[in-house]
C-alpha cells in the first residue's frame, strides 16, 4: 500500500512539473516569440514565417539553435522568402530555452515526444 501511494504521488509531481513548465514555455513564447510569430505561430504576411507543423518537425533538431542564436539571411536554414531574418536570443538561459522548444513542439507541432534537457544541451552545443 506504501508503494502505491509513493507511486501515486510521484505520478502526480511529475504531472505537476510537465504543466508548470508548458506554462514557462508558453509564457516565454508569448513574451519573445509571439510578436512576430503570432499567438498561434500563423506568421505575418511575409515578414515572419508561420511556424507550421511540417516546418517545426523538420526543424526540431535545430530548434533550440534557432531559439538561441536566430536565423540570419547567410544562414543556410533561412527562408528567403521572408524580409526579416530572426534575430539570437542571448537572454535566454537553457532551461527557457528548452521550455521554449519543447512548448513549440508540443503545442504548434502536435508532437508527443518531448525534448529532454540533455538533448536541448547537445543541441546547443553542436551550433555554438
Amino acid at each position: 500500500m506504501n508503494k502505491f501511494i509513493l507511486l501515486l504521488f510521484l505520478v502526480q509531481c511529475t504531472l505537476i512539473s510537465c504543466k508548470q513548465n508548458r506554462s514557462k514555455g508558453e509564457s516565454a513564447y508569448l513574451k519573445y516569440c509571439a510578436n512576430c510569430h503570432g499567438e498561434n505561430g500563423e506568421g505575418l504576411v511575409e515578414l515572419f514565417p508561420p511556424l507550421t507543423k511540417d516546418r517545426l518537425v523538420s526543424l526540431q533538431n535545430y530548434l533550440p539553435c534557432i531559439i538561441q542564436n536566430g536565423i540570419q539571411k547567410d544562414d543556410s536554414l533561412y527562408s528567403g522568402k521572408y524580409v526579416i531574418p530572426m534575430p539570437a536570443n542571448p537572454q535566454l538561459s537553457e532551461t527557457d530555452v528548452i521550455n521554449l522548444s519543447n512548448y513549440v513542439l508540443k503545442t504548434l507541432a502536435e508532437q508527443n515526444q518531448i525534448q529532454s534537457p540533455l538533448e536541448v544541451e547537445k543541441i546547443l552545443q553542436s551550433c555554438q
